[in-house]
């Protein structure tokens, strides 16, 4: 405190008044706010923004591996849009297609970063980066004389207004002067008699007494006091209905893991199951979408319910797509896992037949196609955030894009789980086929009935 008796001698010898300690630690809160709250501000927005356009750089991974997947199926118009709708999203500013090295689309058209490079300055480009200060962008080949260039436009105002709502720097600032409000408030504490008094009853009773603020004669001091305390219950109500807001928003799967108290990275077996709905795209662009999305959020509830009965985890829902895994349980073998998904995939056919009986009444189909995979998932940090990785997630959808028949509800699966399945359970052998990325061919069979 030396320091503090220093300078306020030298303001006494300066000024020719008299500070008082009191006085002198509201001047240094003040002037340590005034040049704290702008920098740690303008520090903050700047971090939340690199981190926004860091989450959408990894958004460019993300729809050219599904561009390449959606190609090699030949759903090129489920490709375009998808990309039209990441645009809506904001989650991509542009995106152009040359064939044969030449132009021939780009959206949206006249988009000055999307038409003013060439196709052999993005070529050379081709699976990396291009980053600079205004742009964010990636090339693909989807096949020899295709070329995808998906985009982020740095200068994108709504990049800015994105960070400066969604980044909570009204509830820091508010922190920040709540906490300066605070530090105020104790020095009033140390100077105010009804405190001490209040203090007082506090230690006798053991509690903050819920009259303190209707006696009469409360200074103001107090009042402030009270003031803060208010304000912090409910900055604690409020974090609590944030907290249950997002915890809706992460699946069961993710929540699990998170907390199931081991640290990533670490890997678990499990037998990975993805079910995906039949003719989503043709009817998404219908008339009939908003009355589909109905059923489809009453099917993902349905098929939501029945995994957890079976001791499953939901993972992701993506469009149309479900996927969920059931882990093997301790001390038993792989035979477990695979049973109690099959015994799931059973009663979510049954529940997409039961809606298939409504839709119909109104001139559509409802099927869905499920393929599963037993094997390991990695859990581990992935840019900022946590994620599950692993070759059955490829598995699934190399099956999947292999189901041609969609009048019916299918499970298909490799013929490498046979012996894990139930004996009750008919398959059929539906024959071999060259998956992408599997050097031998693998035989697939389809579930007949159980």
């Amino acid at each position: 405190m030396n320091w503090l008796n220093e300078l306020r001698a030298a303001l006494h010898q300066k000024m020719g008044r008299k500070f008082s300690l009191f006085t002198l630690v509201l001047l240094a809160i003040s002037i340590g706010t005034a040049i704290y709250l702008p920098t740690s501000t303008i520090l903050y927005l700047k971090d939340t923004r690199d981190k926004t356009i860091l989450q959408k750089e990894k958004k460019l991974l993300h729809y050219l591996s599904v561009g390449q997947a959606l190609y090699l199926a030949g759903a090129d118009k489920e490709l375009h849009q998808i990309l039209i709708e990441a645009f809506k999203q904001a989650e991509i500013s542009y995106f152009v297609v040359y064939k044969s090295g030449q132009l021939t689309h780009v959206f949206p058209p006249g988009a000055d970063l999307a038409v003013n490079a060439s196709y052999l300055s993005r070529s050379k480009y081709a699976g990396k980066d291009l980053i600079d200060t205004i742009r964010s962008e990636r090339s693909e080949f989807l096949a020899d004389d295709l070329l995808l260039t998906i985009g982020i436009d740095k200068r994108d105002d709504q990049i800015l207004w994105a960070t400066i709502f969604e980044s909570h720097i009204w509830k820091i600032i508010l922190q920040d002067i709540l906490t300066v409000i605070a530090l105020a408030a104790l020095a009033f504490w140390l100077h105010t008699r009804d405190l001490m008094k209040l203090k007082s009853e506090i230690q006798k009773t053991g509690r903050f007494p819920t009259g303190a603020t209707n006696r009469s004669g409360i200074s103001s001091e107090a009042e402030a006091i009270f003031a803060s305390f208010r304000g912090y219950a409910n900055s604690e109500k409020q974090a609590r209905e944030k907290n249950t807001v997002l915890q809706t928003q992460v699946l069961p799967a993710l929540q699990r893991e998170i907390f199931s108290g081991q640290t990533p990275p670490y890997t678990f077996d499990c037998t990975l199951v993805r079910t995906d709905i039949n003719g989503f795209s043709q009817i998404f662009n219908s008339d009939y979408r908003e009355r589909f999305a109905e059923h489809i959020n009453t099917f993902f509830m349905g098929l939501t319910e029945i995994a957890s009965r079976y001791d499953g985890l939901i993972y992701e829902f993506v469009g149309d797509e479900a996927i969920y895994y059931f882990k093997d349980t301790p001390g038993k073998n792989t035979r477990d896992s695979v049973a109690r998904s099959i015994d799931a995939i059973r009663d979510i056919h049954t529940l997409a037949q039961e809606i298939n009986s409504r839709t119909q009444l109104e001139g559509h189909r409802f099927t869905v196609k499920s393929a599963l995979a037993h094997g390991t998932l990695r859990f581990a940090r992935l840019v900022d955030g946590l994620s599950l990785s692993g070759g059955v997630l490829i598995e699934t959808v190399r099956i999947l894009s292999v189901v041609t028949d969609k009048s019916e509800n299918q499970l298909y699966l490799s013929a490498r789980h046979q012996p894990d399945l139930d004996r009750e359970a008919r398959f059929e052998v539906v024959g071999d086929f060259s998956l992408k990325g599997y050097s031998e061919s693998v035989t697939l069979l389809r579930l007949v009935s159980m």
